[in-house]
């Protein structure tokens, strides 16, 4: 196998062993008999009784009222107001969550889990719940969602880059390849080496860096 290619399993091994590791374990098995939407926090009531229009509205978790509902797909919906009631009622595939409320990392792995109101995503016009903070911190990392980290989510992140490195590094050592941050870390080293330098000086008048505008700061310092 070349060793670029080397290098490439092993950056995409380590990501998708220690993402998938920190969510996996919330996915319950799909089943064929799952109502297609998830009434599980509050028994036959979507969303777990939180108003579905206010997502959207007012970018927060919002109770509905229970005597301000609606039945839709099988589930009955709550709603804060009147008017989010009125507004769900004319168009409620803009405002239901998708996949029937159940958690948007567990449908990607093709199994069904709870959607916790409180781990709620907004993306593209679309809501998206999942199974607690932490999923919804890695299923936007793996689905490439941009999102505001929340209580606790920043520390969740952190945790899982590090986490990452630590496995990355694992995967190079055991296959023997450096990745190409290795590289310059290693020519930035040798080049600091003062009778480098001056060997380097007395030979060469330019150094020619190709794709400059892509750099990073290791890459400027070089």
């Amino acid at each position: 196998m070349p060793r670029n290619r080397t290098i490439l399993g092993a950056v995409a091994s380590g990501f998708g062993v220690v993402l998938a590791a920190v969510a996996l374990f919330y996915v319950t098995s799909a089943t064929a008999a799952a109502p297609p939407v998830y009434t599980g926090i509050v028994k036959g009531v979507a969303v777990g009784g939180y108003d579905p229009v206010a997502f959207f509205t007012d970018g927060r978790p919002v109770k509905g009222n229970k005597d301000l509902t609606t039945n839709y797909d099988g589930a009955t919906w709550r709603f804060a107001s009147a008017a989010n009631r009125d507004a769900f009622q004319a168009d409620p595939v803009k405002y239901a969550p998708q996949y029937g409320g159940y958690c948007a990392y567990a449908v990607s792995k093709g199994s069904t889990a709870k959607g916790d109101p409180q781990a709620w995503t907004v993306h593209d016009g679309k809501l998206y719940l999942n199974y607690n903070k932490n999923v919804r911190a890695t299923w936007a990392l793996i689905a490439s969602v941009p999102f505001v980290p929340r209580n606790g989510e920043l520390a969740v992140l952190q945790k899982l880059a590090e986490a990452v490195a630590v496995r990355f590094a694992e995967h190079k050592a055991r296959a023997g390849v450096l990745s190409y941050q290795d590289c310059l870390s290693r020519c930035y080293a040798l080049l600091a080496n003062g009778r480098v330098r001056r060997l380097l000086h007395a030979r060469y008048r330019q150094i020619l860096v190709d794709e400059f505008q892509d750099t990073d700061p290791l890459q400027y310092d070089i």
